[in-house]
C-alpha cells in the first residue's frame, strides 16, 4: 500500500465518521423545543405560582436535551465530545455565538416579561432561532474538523 493509498483511506474513514456524526433532523426538533422552553421560561413562570414554572418548563427542557443526546448516542453509535472549545477548534466561534444568543435572549425575556410581555415574545422569537442556527453552525464546524482531522482527543 502506498502512502497516497493510505492517506486516501484515512480521508474516506474520516468522511464516513463525519456522516455518522451528523445529527438527525429529529434531534434539531427536540433541541429547538428545549431551547425555546429554556429561553422563554420566564414568560410562563410569571403566570404560575412560585416554582411551578420551573417544574413545568425548565426541568422538562433540560430532560429533552438529555434524551436527545442519549438517542443520538443510541441510534448513531457515537458520542461527540462535550468539550467543544478544546476538541473542535473550528466550533469555538459558533459556540460563543450560541451562548450569546441564548443568554441575551433569556436576559431580555426576563427583564421585559413582567412589564412588556410583547417585547419578551419578540425577543424569544428572535433569540431562539439564532441560538439554534448557531448550534447548526457548531455541528457543521465539528464535522469539518472530523473530516480534516483537526479534532483534539485526550
Amino acid at each position: 500500500m502506498t502512502t497516497n493509498d493510505a492517506l486516501a483511506r484515512v480521508a474516506e474513514q474520516r468522511e464516513r465518521l463525519a456522516e455518522r456524526a451528523r445529527l438527525p433532523w429529529w434531534f434539531w426538533v427536540l433541541f429547538s423545543v428545549a431551547t425555546v422552553g429554556l429561553v422563554g421560561c420566564t414568560l410562563i413562570q410569571d403566570r404560575l405560582p412560585a416554582g411551578v414554572g420551573t417544574w413545568l418548563v425548565v426541568w422538562p427542557s433540560i430532560l429533552v436535551y438529555l434524551v436527545a443526546e442519549w438517542l443520538v448516542r443510541r441510534t448513531r453509535g457515537i458520542s461527540l465530545s462535550r468539550r467543544t472549545f478544546r476538541d473542535y477548534p473550528s466550533a469555538r466561534l459558533p459556540s460563543v455565538l450560541f451562548l450569546v444568543a441564548a443568554l441575551v435572549g433569556m436576559f431580555v425575556v426576563m427583564v421585559t416579561a413582567h412589564v412588556r410581555p410583547d417585547i419578551a415574545v419578540v425577543a424569544l422569537v428572535v433569540a431562539a432561532p439564532l441560538a439554534v442556527g448557531a448550534m447548526v453552525w457548531v455541528q457543521h464546524a465539528m464535522l469539518a474538523d472530523i473530516r480534516t482531522g483537526r479534532v483534539r482527543t485526550p
